[in-house]
């Protein structure tokens, strides 16, 4: 299924545009802000609309009108959106279609369609992943994975010490998942700690512990009743020191509070003098307000709007959070969750991605880091990644096999190549926008050719471009 024409009027910068016949590589070109991005959204919109939005329109006032022809006219598809509504019609072999939507959605099946492989190829790490988490929708339920857990441990995570209400289950199943698999892992951190710790004690002990001992004159003796002895004399003792430290605290509360008592009366004196100052301030105060006279600020006013109404502001903030676990617990515990963690991130990740469509087969997700085949994405070689961005974008286009591309220009020439070296051959059809000189024009030729000015052909009005 391929856009063989394509027609917009009054959306966003663009007023009227409409395209020549279209082929596999269709080059958007022109200065800045002549319509670019505006003819990279008309064309997502036409097929997945954001709804009633009125900055969708021309600000020279609407409607604003998108037109998409398909396969020669075999579909068209017809948007107009209005300031309090966004119409939808598909013609399909001559004839008008009912529920389009339904249509247009069973036709074309579920697509990412926004993904942006230029955008995944300049990104960092972190934009990387989260542009992939967007366009793969996944949702790790809690129950389900508590089941799963208890299934095979025979324990729930209370009983490894964990709770789970700081994930957020109703994000992205993948990120809840590795967050998760951090939590056993910091326990398990902890419970390590104190492994270490109760083993040097142990060792401590036994080398402290004579090596030849006498112990028949304990022969007969009841440790049991001695213990319970001991632990009432402690327990009297304990008792006593409390009540020793409770009568001390009782002394210092009692003279806390009457020097409290102290304090607050003078206080009282001071505030009856603040109170008798504030009254002869008052007066005098109110006499200067009845005799205050405005002055006239209304042209100052106009002119600091002005002012300010003329000025770029430009902000920037940037907050970075860090956080660190505590480290803990005994041995035994520390076997279990190392066990847990290799079955979350072993049998359960296997078992979560394998119900996850997956565009690419081999694609991980550690920490911000994308993987492929378990090789870091940014390992591979620029041409590399460029394919594979080329890779993804196709696996993630649905049956509208259309690839938009933004800021096409700022790839160098071998970039360039390697995309072309992707996507030549397949059967989708790309469109890629690049800032040149002169006006917005649309050209299919290689994607590899230098950007040059052309001047914009004759076509005829957005009104008549597709026929309807």
């Amino acid at each position: 299924m391929k856009i063989t024409k394509i027609a917009v009027f009054k959306f966003l910068g663009l007023t009227e545009f409409t395209s020549g016949r279209l082929g596999k590589f269709n080059r958007i070109e022109g200065g800045n802000g002549v319509g670019k991005t505006s003819l990279l959204k008309a064309i997502r919109e036409g097929f997945k609309s954001s709804g009633v939005d009125p900055a969708l329109i021309n600000i020279q006032g609407g409607p604003a009108e998108i037109m998409i022809e398909l396969d020669d006219g075999a579909l068209k598809i017809g948007r107009r959106i209005t300031e309090t509504a966004n119409d939808f019609k598909v013609v399909a072999d001559g004839q008008p279609v009912t529920r389009a939507v339904e249509y247009l959605r069973r036709l074309l099946g579920p697509t990412a369609f926004n993904f942006d492989p230029t955008e995944f190829y300049l990104g960092s790490a972190k934009e990387r992943r989260e542009l992939l988490l967007k366009a793969i929708t996944f949702k790790l339920h809690r129950e389900k994975l508590e089941e799963m857990v208890k299934a095979k441990t025979k324990k729930s995570f209370g009983d490894y010490g964990l709770v789970l209400d700081s994930i957020d289950f109703e994000g992205h199943g993948l990120v809840a998942l590795k967050k998760v698999s951090q939590l056993v892992f910091d326990r398990r951190a902890e419970v390590n700690l104190d492994v270490t710790r109760l083993d040097k004690a142990i060792q401590q002990d036994k080398a402290d512990f004579p090596k030849t001992e006498d112990l028949s004159e304990f022969e007969g003796f009841d440790p049991t009743a001695a213990a319970a002895q001991i632990a009432k004399a402690h327990s009297e003792h304990t008792q006593h020191e409390s009540d020793l430290y409770r009568l001390a605290r009782l002394r210092g509360e009692a003279a806390y509070v009457f020097n409290e008592i102290e304090e607050t009366e003078k206080r009282l004196t001071e505030l009856r003098k603040k109170f008798d100052a504030i009254s002869n301030e008052g007066k005098a105060l109110r006499e200067k307000v009845d005799s205050f006279r405005p002055i006239d600020v209304l042209t100052l006013e106009l002119t600091l709007k002005k002012y300010n109404e003329n000025q770029k502001l430009v902000l920037k903030k940037e907050e970075i959070a860090k956080r660190e676990a505590e480290l803990g617990w005994v041995r035994g515990k520390h076997r279990e969750l190392d066990d847990l963690h290799k079955y979350l991130v072993n049998d359960i990740s296997k078992e979560v991605l394998s119900q996850v469509n997956l565009p690419i087969q081999g694609l991980t997700f550690e920490d911000d880091t994308v993987l492929l085949d378990g090789v870091a994405i940014e390992k591979l070689s620029t041409s590399e990644q460029m394919r594979f961005a080329v890779r993804l974008a196709k696996a993630l286009a649905g049956n509208l096999k259309v690839i938009c591309v933004d800021r096409f220009e700022s790839l160098d020439l071998a970039s360039r190549k390697a995309f072309e070296a992707e996507a030549n051959g397949d059967d989708y059809e790309y469109f890629l926008s690049a800032v040149t000189d002169g006006p917005l024009t649309v050209s299919s030729e290689s994607v590899t050719m230098e950007p040059e000015t052309k001047k914009a052909p004759e076509r005829p009005t957005a009104k008549t471009a597709v026929g309807f």
